[in-house]
């Protein structure tokens, strides 16, 4: 049984690998560096994006299998994670990741139609008008101007992204 360890670096979880705090063959995940890694007792990123993990010069399947001596499963369990967490997977591990067909419902992505992609703009800028507001009616001290501002920041971002992304 694998688990998966979430850090805040990637050089703590090299640190736990070599203490033998975590298993070989466990998944190493450091969001904060988009880094996904096999556990060993010197662990390898599968993300292309590695922190302070070792990367793999090998880009073969077979030859990849060859060079780590660990069963497919355990780095299809790394890569699997590392895409559900949206990380960039090195293109020689894209062949350990599970077919999107055997993906349970849960992980599997959804798609909108454009109206209701347009239906959730409208409820973004409509929340973007309320904070506006709020601004506007409130005193030019109050407190909580900058947590508005961040918010319709924040809207404003996601929407540019869910429309970028849709169109």
């Amino acid at each position: 049984m694998h688990r998966v360890h979430h850090f805040g670096a990637s050089g703590a979880a090299i640190a736990a690998c070599r203490s033998s705090s975590i298993p070989n063959g466990d998944v190493i995940l450091v969001p904060h560096e988009c880094a996904a890694a096999v556990a060993t007792s010197d662990p390898f990123a599968v993300t292309e994006d590695a922190g302070e993990f070792r990367t793999l010069s090998v880009e073969a399947y077979n030859a990849i299998i060859e060079h780590t001596g660990l069963e497919p499963d355990i780095i299809r369990r790394a890569v699997d994670e590392a895409l559900r967490f949206g990380m960039a997977v090195a293109p020689q591990f894209l062949a350990f990741a599970t077919p999107r067909s055997n993906l349970s419902t849960c992980e599997q992505a959804s798609t909108f139609t454009i109206d209701e992609i347009l239906l959730v703009s409208e409820a973004i800028n409509f929340r973007v008008r309320s904070f506006q507001r709020m601004i506007e009616n409130a005193p030019e001290d109050a407190v909580a101007h900058p947590v508005w501002r961040n918010a319709i920041r924040q809207l404003e971002e996601a929407q540019g992204k869910l429309l970028s992304s849709s169109i």
